[in-house]
């Protein structure tokens, strides 16, 4: 067996790895279910065969290895649990690219910008099962995401 540290290194390198595949694989699948939206989505993703082999098997693989190459049980968890968050950090991203894509084509259209993200949070919230919009972007949040010195 391994010694605990390089135990730990391998696993957090699973972990990670799986975190990235999970977040894209969230991205892509709130794509496509979420908002109905194909042309957002990789093509290995479409094709239901690549996306098990690709994204869910891969994930799910290294979940369970980095997860039983942990030394403790809470460590185990947290890289269960990082693997989840980055999953839906994925779709949440998906999420707020789309308001902030809807927002400059409402603005192309002639919207003051407050009115433009108001029209885009309300249409894509709908689009994604949110009647009321994106819950917690707010304006301020979005004039912070969109500016290049984040302020």
């Amino acid at each position: 067996m391994l010694p605990d540290t390089i135990t730990v290194v391998v696993g957090l390198a699973l972990t990670l790895a799986a975190g990235w595949i999970s977040g894209l694989a969230g991205r892509f699948s709130f794509a496509l279910h979420g908002l109905k939206s194909p042309a957002e989505v990789s093509r290995c993703y479409l094709n239901v065969r690549t996306r098990w082999a690709l994204y869910y098997v891969p994930t799910t693989v290294m979940t369970v290895a980095a997860a039983l190459l942990m030394p403790h049980c809470i460590l185990a968890a947290v890289a269960v649990l990082f693997v989840a968050y980055w999953n839906k950090s994925g779709a949440r991203s998906q999420l707020l690219d789309s308001v902030d894509q809807m927002t400059r084509f409402y603005i192309e259209e002639g919207m003051e910008e407050e009115e433009a993200f108001a029209a885009a949070n309300s249409t894509i919230g709908t689009l994604a099962g949110f009647p009321e919009g994106v819950t917690n972007y707010s304006w301020r949040n979005y004039k912070r995401r969109i500016s290049p010195g984040g302020n």
